[in-house]
Formats: structure tokens, C-alpha cells, sequence
């Protein structure tokens, strides 16, 4: 390193040591000395050469073409596309091979991860202490207007909660959480092991953009080199790249043409492209930038072992230029580079420390303002101010509380279809009853198909009260602090720290501007709850039974209507009114010569057969009616319970939040 580096070494790390100590005040100041001591560093590297075409085939031709003997030990290469944008999410999977896998995370889409097939995210099925379906994430909507969404996951997917649970960062997690770039979530076990897969959670904020990016590939650029296709005009991405980079402390750019031969005759169309690029230059001036025409095909990667002749390498042009600008140009140009660097940093250190000024200059008229004022004006002042805040405090409360039990009236209005009311009941109308034995007694059960291997009705409707009342609850909660009332609680807490401010002296606490935290519906839903009785006794009469009881009640049906005829004087025979009609059957079919004793036996046939049919279909439909019966009577029970279990657990939530309004209302 020349006396010139050093000097400007000893100056970057000398401000760099200014900036240090003063990290505390602000936390820019700790991303600046982070920066400086990269800038320190990279006086010593090579000189940048900074790649950028719309092809990455290109690109990567052009590094192969660069790196030669004499090229390589005083440059490095980068790389970069105009497409280069990294995806707002995604999970990355560390596996045996210690390859990872990276599963992007649509913001629209919910993600299941398992162990079926079916599951967007696969788990190998050597994890068998993995669910089938062990977790969710789900993408919810930015309250603070940004773009990107965030993710929660779940541990819960419908009414069915995964077997071994799943851990964030080593802690079990309970109901749901918002994942933060960096979390690590571990399938099965607490911590990864050749049992479980853990997964890391990347995020990408709406700051790292690749406008932003772009700008810090400029930044860290000595010499920019822009390879386009020559059967192209120059694109309005490419112009602006080379308007940008004039603007930085970039030393050279040049536009490189990838051409079929270079020195020889070109195709008209890549000479009109060449032409119309360099009429574009010389209409910006300002512009400096170089062309250059190379031939690249032998460097793509898809050419098999292209044999290049080294002394043509030796002798091109382009290499004898780069190798001569670094042996005399070389350390002007990164000194050039760092310096650029050195200035941007000194800007933003500049403009927070005027930032930080500004604010203690206004706090300083703010005291002495005070200070003119007279101590009974300063008390009518503090006086008016609080009795603002506890106006505001009282109707902000009193409108959370109305908006909190019209939303619960809501969930459980019975006649609203999203209600928890009509869900529990339309859940019970759909199953199906089944008649059980046990132990020599009958009872209707009920049943649905929806539930796999025989699990229990109570714990699906379990699950589905718990599952409706924790999604409504963590709505509420997050209604309650940004919505309700014009802003909610924080909007509440920001009015207050902006009424009572106007006294520097006066120390608010530093919670009143920190975001509220979840509550813990999932705790409440989880105490012990006594299960509805699923099943009713039934009693079933059998065909015989019913046949004696049947002829019983026909018999005195027909003595009471032969009692009732004796009144008006009728007389009537019950036996000779038999006797009569099997007569009658018995000469009908004499006289077509069926003998007496055969006669005898059909009439009585004829008799009993259509008697015996019509009480099987009696029999038949009074059973399944009084299946019905019962089935009716216990799903309306099973109902009943459900629909006051899910009364109560709403109580317990709002009573809970009610708890943390009032703590919050003791701090407000």
C-alpha cells in the first residue's frame, strides 16, 4: 500500500472511532462505523469490475474472457441482472447432503407442510414422527400499509392439530406466530436432529429493493462493464443503468457489443445498433462511456471445450487495456472509488447529527418558552390537557366496549350464517345416526363422514367451536388496539403522548408508543370442558311384538265400532261377520272348482296376507321414525351444549380483553 492509501486509511479509521463512540445516540451511527470499516478494507482489494447484462449467458462470457493469467490477479469480477430480485419469502430446508432447499412463500396462498403428498411442502417420510399435516402458514395483510405480508404458522390446520407439535426458535409454539426473518421451526422434536427437519424463515423487507441494490452494486464499482446483444437496441433499463452509474464514482463504462467477429464485416443490423448506441452517447455528452466489440461466443457455457489459442488472448486488445489502466491507473481509481464512499458515509453522518440537533434545539425553545410562561398559566395548561386526555380516554372506551359487544352478538346470532351458533348447529344437522349395542342395550349415536377412523363427534365440534372463537378473539384483540374508535388503543396512546408532550420535562413511559401485544386466547380455550353426551337409550320392539300389539289394537278398534252400531240398533256378529266372508271367498272359488279344503285355506290366505303386509310397512315406518325420534331429540341436546359452551368461552374471552383494556386504560 503506497503513503497515499495509508494516510487515507488512517483518516477513514481515525472517523471511523468518532463514529463508534457515538452509537449509543442513534442507531444509524452503528450501520455507518459497520460501513467504514468495509471501506477500510476494501483499499487493500483488487479493483472492481462490476458485470451487468440482461443475459446472464453473457455475463458469464464474458468473466471466462476476462480471466487470464495477467487479468486475474488485479481485478475481481462481479456479477449482476437487471432481474435480480430475491422472492419476498421463503422457507430454506438444510438437508443431509448439506444442500438447502428453498420453498418460496406466495403472498396469497397458504402453505401446509407434512408428510402427504398432497402438502405444497413435502416432508420426507423418514420424519415419521412428523404429521401427515403438521403446520400451516398463512399469509396475512400488513397493518401498517406495507406491501409486503406477513406470515403466521399455525399449528392447527382446520380441526386437525398435529401429533408431536412444532417448535419456534426451541419453544413449543401454542395457536399461532408471526414469523420474523431468521426463526427457525423445527418439525416434531424442540431443536433439529436426524429425527426432525428444521426450517429457516427468510424474509425480504420492502427496503431491499432491487432499486437499492442496484445502487449498492454502483456503489462498490470501479469499472462497469455493460455486455448487451448487438441484435438489440439498447434498452430503456440499459440507458438508465449508464445514467445512473455517471452519477457515482465509477472510473470507467464501457458497452460492450458481443459480435460474431470482431475486426471484420457486420451484419447490418448489429452495425445500425452500434451506430444508433453511439448517436445516443454523443446527444448525452455528459455520459462517459466506452464501446468495445468482443466476440464471446467461444466463453458460453453451452460450447464444448473451445480450444483458445493463448497468444491470442496475449495480444487482444481489450486485456493489454485493462492490464495497463490497473499497472498506472490502479490505486487512483480505487482511491477514487473509497473516497466516494468516505463522502457518502460523511453525508449521512452529517445529516443525522443535523437531524439530532434540530431536536434538541427545539426542546431547548420548548423549555424556554416554559420558562416565559406564568405558573398559574403552565397549570390552567397541564389542567386542560389532562382533562382532553380523559375525555378521549372515556369515549375511547366506551366505543371499544360497544363495538366488542355488538361483536359478540354478532358471533352469536343464531340466525347469521357465519355465526359460531349456525356453524355448530349446521355441523350437528349433517350427522348421521346409528343405532349401537352394548352390554345387551341400544343406543343412537350419532356419526359423520367427515370424521376419519371412527374419531369422536364431541372433539370435532370441539375443535370447531375452539378454532372459530381463537380466530374471533385474535381479531378482536387486533381490532381493539388499531381499529375500534378511531385507531383503537394505540391511537388512543399516540393521541395522549401528543396532548401531554408539550412539556419536555415530563417523562412519558416509552411503552405508550410500542405496539400492543397479542393476548393469549389459547390459554382460555384450553381448560378442561365436560364433553355433551353423545349417544341416547333406545329402545327397538321386535316384529312380533309389534304384529300381538298391532291385532290387540285392531281388535278393540273393531269392538268399539260394533258397539257404537248396537246403539243405533244395529246388531252386528264379529264371528258371523267372519263366517260371512269366508263363505263368500270359499263358493267363489267352488264354483271355478277348487275343492272346500283348499278354498278354506286361500280364503284365509287372503285374508291374512294383505293384514300381515300393511303392519310390515307400519312396522318399518315406526321405526325408522322413531329413530328419527331420538336422533332429533339428541342432536338438539348435543346442540344445546355446544352452542352455550361456545356462549361461555365468549364470555371468558371478553372478560379477558375487557382485563387488558383495563390495564391499559390504568396506564392511558
Amino acid at each position: 500500500m503506497s503513503l497515499k492509501s495509508e494516510k487515507l486509511s488512517q483518516r477513514i479509521q481515525e472517523f471511523q472511532k468518532f463514529v463508534a463512540a457515538r452509537i449509543d445516540q442513534d442507531v444509524t451511527y452503528a450501520a455507518i462505523s459497520e460501513e467504514l470499516e468495509k471501506i477500510a478494507d476494501s483499499l487493500k482489494a483488487e479493483i472492481t469490475i462490476q458485470i451487468f447484462s440482461k443475459f446472464p449467458v453473457l455475463a458469464q462470457a464474458l468473466q471466462r474472457f476476462l480471466s487470464t493469467e495477467k487479468i486475474l490477479p488485479l481485478y475481481q469480477f462481479k456479477i449482476s441482472s437487471f432481474a435480480e430480485q430475491l422472492p419476498p419469502a421463503a422457507l430454506v430446508l438444510h438437508t443431509d447432503t448439506k444442500q438447502q432447499l428453498s420453498y418460496l412463500l406466495p403472498p396469497n396462498q397458504k402453505i401446509v407442510i407434512g408428510r402427504h403428498p398432497q402438502c405444497q411442502i413435502v416432508v420426507p417420510e423418514k420424519y415419521v414422527k412428523v404429521s401427515k399435516r403438521q403446520a400451516e402458514i398463512r399469509p396475512i395483510l400488513n397493518s401498517d400499509g406495507n406491501t409486503t405480508p406477513l406470515w403466521q404458522i399455525w399449528d392447527q390446520i382446520g380441526e386437525i392439530k398435529s401429533s408431536n407439535g412444532t417448535y419456534i426458535n426451541g419453544q413449543k409454539l401454542q395457536g399461532c406466530h408471526t414469523l420474523q426473518s431468521g426463526d427457525r421451526i423445527t418439525l416434531a422434536y424442540a431443536s433439529e436432529c436426524d429425527r426432525s427437519p428444521e426450517f429457516i424463515f427468510e424474509c425480504q423487507s420492502n427496503s431491499d429493493s432491487a432499486s437499492d441494490k442496484l445502487d449498492k452494486h454502483l456503489t462498490d464499482c470501479d469499472i462497469l462493464c455493460l455486455v448487451v446483444n448487438p441484435n438489440q437496441p439498447l434498452s430503456i433499463d440499459e440507458k438508465q443503468l449508464l445514467e445512473k452509474a455517471s452519477k457515482t464514482y465509477i472510473s470507467k463504462s464501457i458497452i460492450i457489443f458481443d459480435v460474431p467477429t470482431p475486426n471484420t464485416h457486420l451484419p447490418e443490423l448489429i452495425t445500425a445498433n452500434i451506430a444508433e448506441t453511439e448517436a445516443w452517447l454523443h446527444q448525452n455528452s455528459n455520459l462517459s462511456v466506452e464501446l468495445a466489440c468482443l466476440s464471446l461466443s467461444p466463453f458460453y457455457s453451452n460450447v464444448q471445450a473451445t480450444v483458445i489459442d493463448p497468444e491470442q488472448q496475449k495480444s487482444d486488445k481489450f486485456h493489454e487495456f485493462l492490464e495497463v489502466l490497473a499497472k498506472r491507473e490502479g490505486e487512483n481509481i480505487i482511491t477514487k472509488r473509497v473516497l466516494g464512499q468516505l463522502q457518502a458515509q460523511i453525508a449521512l453522518f452529517e445529516r443525522v447529527f443535523t437531524a439530532r440537533e434540530e431536536v434538541l434545539i427545539k426542546l431547548q425553545q420548548q423549555e424556554e418558552k416554559l420558562l416565559e410562561v406564568g405558573q398559574s398559566e403552565l397549570k390552567d395548561k397541564i389542567k386542560n390537557s389532562l382533562k382532553q386526555v380523559n375525555k378521549d380516554k372515556e369515549k375511547t372506551f366506551k366505543q371499544i366496549k360497544n363495538d366488542l359487544s355488538q361483536s359478540k352478538a354478532a358471533l352469536l346470532d343464531e340466525y347469521a350464517k357465519k355465526s359460531v351458533y349456525h356453524k355448530i348447529e349446521t355441523f350437528v344437522d349433517n350427522l348421521q345416526p346409528f343405532v349401537a349395542k352394548r352390554q345387551g342395550f341400544k343406543f343412537v349415536r350419532l356419526q359423520s363422514e367427515t370424521i376419519k377412523n371412527g374419531g369422536s363427534v364431541n372433539l370435532a365440534i370441539n375443535n370447531l367451536c375452539q378454532s372459530n372463537l381463537r380466530e374471533w378473539g385474535t381479531e378482536e384483540w387486533e381490532r381493539i388496539s388499531n381499529t375500534y374508535a378511531e385507531g383503537g388503543l394505540n391511537g388512543l396512546f399516540q393521541r395522549t403522548y401528543a396532548t401531554l408532550n408539550f412539556i419536555p420535562s415530563l417523562k412519558l413511559p416509552a411503552s405508550l408508543l410500542q405496539p400492543i401485544q397479542n393476548v393469549d386466547i389459547y390459554r382460555i380455550l384450553q381448560e378442561s370442558i365436560v364433553e355433551a353426551p353423545d349417544e341416547i337409550s333406545y329402545q327397538d320392539i321386535s316384529l312380533v311384538g309389534y304384529l300381538l300389539k298391532s291385532i290387540r289394537s285392531n281388535a278393540m278398534t273393531l269392538g268399539i265400532i260394533l258397539s257404537v252400531l248396537g246403539l243405533f240398533g244395529v246388531v252386528v256378529n264379529k264371528n258371523e261377520i267372519i263366517k260371512g266372508v269366508l263363505n263368500s271367498l270359499s263358493s267363489l272359488m267352488f264354483n271355478i272348482g277348487i275343492p272346500p279344503a283348499i278354498s278354506i285355506a286361500m280364503s284365509l290366505a287372503a285374508i291374512i296376507f294383505p293384514f300381515s303386509f300393511l303392519i310390515a310397512l307400519s312396522y318399518d315406518h315406526d321405526k325408522t321414525s322413531k329413530l328419527e325420534e331420538a336422533a332429533a331429540k339428541l342432536k338438539k341436546e348435543v346442540s344445546s351444549y355446544y352452542q352455550s359452551l361456545a356462549k361461555s368461552l365468549a364470555e371468558k374471552i371478553v372478560q379477558k380483553l375487557k382485563l387488558e383494556i383495563g390495564g391499559r386504560r390504568s396506564t392511558a
